[in-house]
């Protein structure tokens, strides 16, 4: 019992140390850059955002005041052009 006992502690602890050895070269830094992010740009062409004053031209002085104070609000806006169509004040 001794002996089968004092070998496989030998098989374990050789395994461990051979598992060490394999693993820690693929577990260290990195020796390339990581590869930098996509640019879709090519495939929509450039998206210019409209600015505050285009998206809100139709709306009251009380609409825009509501949106610039940051007020919980409801802001109804058409999906196409942007544009902002009715500001409710939440409560």
């Amino acid at each position: 019992m001794k002996k089968t006992l004092s070998a496989t502690l030998a098989i374990v602890s050789t395994s461990l140390l051979a598992g060490t050895i394999l693993v820690a070269p693929a577990m260290a830094a990195p020796t390339e850059p990581a590869p930098s992010p996509i640019d879709f740009s090519e495939f929509f062409g450039a998206q210019e955002q409209p600015s505050f004053e285009e998206i809100s031209k139709n709306l009251s002085s009380a609409e825009v005041q509501t949106i610039e104070s940051g007020v919980p609000a409801i802001i109804h806006q058409e999906v196409e052009a942007g544009e902002i169509l009715k500001v409710e004040k939440l409560g």
